[in-house]
């Protein structure tokens, strides 16, 4: 210390000096670390807190179900192209794309002058070959009468009855080719030949049409089927004449199986099953041509393994999960992780294989918040009844 008054102080009171620079540090580092709680005896540790959690009882399974879902499109059971069985003009279309029609009813006709001219020559013909057959009786029974006078000979008469014959017989020529003219002017009209909805009219009026040519395409009402294409081991499990739910999104609607084709489509490989559907009760949903509809069928899968709550399964490595079984370890609950693979998974369970057994105690739920060797205090509750309800995919 140097200066005036640090010379004044260490002549006259060196103890002061001694007090200010020495021991007054001391006391102010004694204070700082008491009041940093250096010295104190830390407490004893208190018994870990026991986290409650619910478990559910696993049980080894030899198999699980899953529902599969097949996809089938409606049909009508009827749909014709109509056209005409001869070619001509189309004289006239009674009806139009979308227009209902029922049985028997008139749709279109072509021009029928030329067979309205055929029909006149064919009916003088005909007339003319009838006072021909009349002529031909009148001379057999004049050469009748000769023979039975003696006055003509029996070949006389035989040629006249052969004459007679052939005279009946023309009559009956001309009158088979009116008939034929008759079916040429009923096959220039379309009939419906069952009610239902015109889907669409390819030719208009004044069109010339070739024979067999579309003019109308004809759907039949009430009466659809669906036809879906599936596997052969899940289509010959269904039973002929057996009644089937189908679905239109949420909507059931009942259907029957109608028929099993008995051979494969060549492109995909399917079988055909057709559902014929009868929209005799009002509930079920209006279906239309194109409509999709769907068929669940339970397919088991023999394979062991435990059914789990989604919620239990917690990330591990490798591609594995993990989940955290309840132990009894000197008379305490701890957790214990078991790694699982997923066999097969829906929205909210899974059916797993891995390092289970048949009477392990599974955390339900909240996993990412537990570890290895925590107590815990372990609560058994119902396995959810969804764990094993069967779901969807599609094929």
């Amino acid at each position: 210390m140097s200066g005036p008054f640090s010379s004044l102080v260490a002549n006259r009171r060196p103890g002061l000096v001694i007090f200010l620079f020495v021991i007054v540090p001391v006391l102010f580092l004694y204070f700082l670390l008491k009041a940093a709680g250096a010295g104190q005896v830390p407490d004893a540790p208190d018994r870990p807190f026991a986290q409650h959690v619910d478990v559910i009882k696993v049980a080894r399974e030899t198999a699980y179900t899953r529902m599969v879902k097949v996809v089938g499109r409606v049909e009508a059971s009827k749909q014709a192209g109509l056209g005409f069985e001869r070619g001509g003009t189309l004289l006239l279309t009674n009806v139009d794309e979308g227009d209902r029609v029922v049985q028997g009813q008139l749709l279109a006709e072509l021009d029928t002058q030329r067979l309205t001219a055929q029909m006149q020559e064919i009916e003088a013909g005909i007339a003319r070959a009838k006072a021909d057959a009349r002529l031909a009786q009148l001379s057999e029974n004049r050469i009748a009468t000769l023979v039975s006078e003696k006055l003509e000979s029996s070949q006389r008469l035989d040629e006249t009855r052969e004459a007679t014959e052939a005279a009946r017989a023309l009559v009956r020529e001309m009158e088979a080719r009116k008939d034929s003219l008759l079916v040429e002017f009923t096959k220039s009209k379309i009939y419906s030949p069952f009610d239902g909805t015109i889907l669409s009219r390819q030719i208009d009026p004044g069109s010339v049409v070739g024979q067999g040519m579309t003019v109308f395409t004809l759907q039949q009402d009430n009466s659809t089927e669906v036809r879906m294409a599936m596997s052969a081991d899940k289509v010959f499990r269904l039973k002929q004449g057996q009644n089937y739910a189908l679905f239109k999104g949420t909507q059931q609607i009942n259907a029957r199986l109608k028929s099993v084709a008995n051979a494969r489509t060549i492109s995909t490989r399917t079988v055909d099953a057709i559902f014929e559907i009868t929209q005799a009760n009002t509930a079920q949903p209006m279906l239309l041509p194109g409509d999709l509809l769907t068929l669940k069928l339970p397919v088991e899968t023999q394979l062991a393994g435990y059914w789990v709550p989604k919620t239990a399964l917690t990330n591990g490595i490798r591609g594995m999960w993990n989940l955290f079984t309840v132990s009894d370890v000197q008379g305490e609950q701890q957790l214990i992780t078991k790694a699982v693979s997923i066999i097969y998974a829906d929205e909210v369970n899974a059916y797993v294989s891995g390092a289970l057994n048949a009477q392990d105690y599974v955390i339900l739920t909240g996993g990412q918040k537990l570890v290895p060797e925590q107590q815990v205090y372990a609560k058994q509750v119902p396995f959810p009844e969804v764990a094993k309800s069967l779901t969807t995919v599609s094929l």
